[in-house]
């Protein structure tokens, strides 16, 4: 602790704390950020998550459980990089104030475009306003597994959904 009483050598330069940007710097950080992109050509009314590691899910290095809100007329996805087969990835979520649409899909790399993605569970309507909503796979293959959030449907009503993931390998 310091004990000076001059309160000029207690102000440490808050200059230090903070880096200042020019305009080019801003510019060349957008461009890198939309570069790498969590989903190659994703359609124009859908959000993702980052790509998350089923690595760092069971280590605990990514927040396992959050909380996002789905506007009318928009789709959320959660992309789970699995690296090893015969693996398990298990959900859970519930939805506020209605139902969602929910899904998983499987692409074998990122490069491969979400809409061309292999459908693994079905769409389904959840009644996930009026219990949690529970599920698991077992990846057979190596590859990205989306969890699909669908609130399309909904013309007037955004969905607060809370998940949690879990990934175990056996």
């Amino acid at each position: 602790t310091r004990s000076s009483s001059d309160p000029e050598e207690d102000d440490v330069s808050e200059d230090s704390l903070f880096q200042i940007l020019d305009q080019d710097a801003v510019m060349r950080s957008i461009v890198a950020y939309n570069h790498q992109s969590p989903v190659s050509d994703m359609p124009p009314n859908m959000t993702s998550s980052m790509i998350l590691s089923a690595d760092d899910l069971k280590s605990g290095e990514v927040n396992r459980q959050n909380e996002v809100w789905i506007k009318p007329g928009k789709t959320y996805i959660v992309p789970v990089d699995i690296e090893h087969k015969n693996t398990v990835l298990l959900w859970e979520f519930t939805s506020h104030p209605k139902d969602i649409v929910f899904s998983v899909t499987y692409r074998s790399n990122e490069l491969i475009s979400i809409t061309e993605a292999e459908v693994i569970v079905a769409p389904c309507k959840c009644d996930s306003h009026k219990q949690t909503v529970r599920g698991e796979l077992m990846a057979k293959q190596a590859g990205i597994y989306t969890l699909v959030f669908d609130n399309t449907y909904s013309k007037m009503i955004s969905k607060k959904v809370h998940y949690s993931l879990e990934y175990k390998q056996l």
